[in-house]
């Protein structure tokens, strides 16, 4: 799957998205114990009208550090998604909005369980938000890998079948202290050198006979010496591989 870098304005509704349901709280979990959350005036969503595609993803941002390395693989999550009102819809195409370009991009397929635990203490919701390394085994020599789950390339046109119901009763399990699952989780993977800004993703889909779009509003950003004066990677220095 190639890299396709396109302007950021683009055809359609803009707004705030859906309303925030309860599985919302899968992501926010996951993205509060990140490295660093970066603030952002994007909206929440830009989707066609009526799109019945969500996939859990808030305004805002998360950059990750490499290695002290300028060439290494990082690897974003925490896109979570469903289909509102039940069926199912297919990703014809995936777009990468770059400002500053990795030098190659994967978009790869989590499912995952997550395991029965307190409910009084902090929910662990297997959310992958910004691990160094890449798909499938995460088994670089700076990751932290491997990981729980399963994990295959994305290739198109990729099927999505959970339905934002089912994805809320997961949820309630979750939050009860039950085990859950299986979710799916989709994964941005990239090969950086020196840095690189995904200021967001485009998902073409169809529903039916009719077409939509969906494009998300987190910024992520691994950073490097070509992006230095980003927020999140100031006075990070990296050295030649």
């Amino acid at each position: 799957m190639g890299v396709r870098h396109v302007e950021t304005s683009i055809d359609g509704t803009e707004g705030a998205g859906r309303k925030p349901r309860r599985r919302a709280l899968l992501v926010g979990l996951a993205l509060a114990v990140a490295i660093g959350v970066l603030g952002s005036g994007y909206t929440l969503l830009r989707r066609s009208p009526n799109g019945p595609l969500d996939t859990h993803t808030g305004a805002g941002g998360i950059s990750i550090y490499g290695p002290e390395r300028a060439r290494y693989r990082a690897t974003f999550g925490s896109i979570i998604p469903c289909v509102e009102k039940g069926g199912s819809i297919e990703i014809t195409d995936v777009t990468y909005d770059y400002s500053v370009p990795a030098r190659r991009t994967e978009l790869w397929v989590r499912t995952f369980d997550v395991p029965a635990q307190n409910p009084k203490r902090a929910i662990n919701s297997g959310v992958l938000t910004n691990p160094l390394g890449s798909p499938p085994r995460f088994d670089e020599p700076y990751a932290d890998g491997p990981y729980p789950g399963t994990f295959t390339r994305a290739e198109l046109p990729l099927t999505i079948t959970d339905t934002c119901e089912e994805l809320d009763a997961l949820h309630d399990q979750m939050a009860e202290g039950r085990a859950a699952g299986p979710f799916t989780e989709l994964l941005v993977s990239m090969k950086v050198d020196g840095g690189a800004s995904l200021e967001s993703v485009r998902f073409d889909y169809e529903a039916g006979l009719r077409k939509y779009y969906l494009v998300t509003a987190w910024q992520y950003v691994a950073c490097g010496d070509r992006i230095q004066d980003h927020d999140g990677c100031r006075g990070r220095r990296q050295r030649s591989p």
